[in-house]
């Protein structure tokens, strides 16, 4: 069963499209301080799914906010809390 057919998708079962662009060649780590890192000279925030909490410090060390929340939504979930994430300002 895929990621897109689970009612419930964990974050590491997910085929990133980030992950993916940066895997050719890759001079950075793929994990949330990787991903960071490359993105780091167009953003100053970060959304972090709960499921990578344990890398919050490293995404940060980074220069960047990392705001934690859930960023896997299956279907019929509420989009709210991510929507909120996503305008969140500090």
């Amino acid at each position: 069963m895929t990621a897109g057919q689970c009612a419930h998708p964990r974050a590491a079962d997910v085929r990133d499209p980030t992950s993916l662009r940066l895997r050719p060649g890759a001079q950075r780590a793929l994990d949330p301080a990787g991903v960071a890192a490359f993105y780091t000279d167009v953003a100053s925030t970060f959304l972090l799914d709960r499921a990578d909490l344990p890398h919050l410090p490293a995404v940060e060390k980074q220069g960047l906010r990392a705001i934690p929340t859930d960023t896997l939504l299956h279907q019929g979930a509420d989009p709210a809390p991510l929507i909120t994430a996503l305008l969140a300002r500090r």
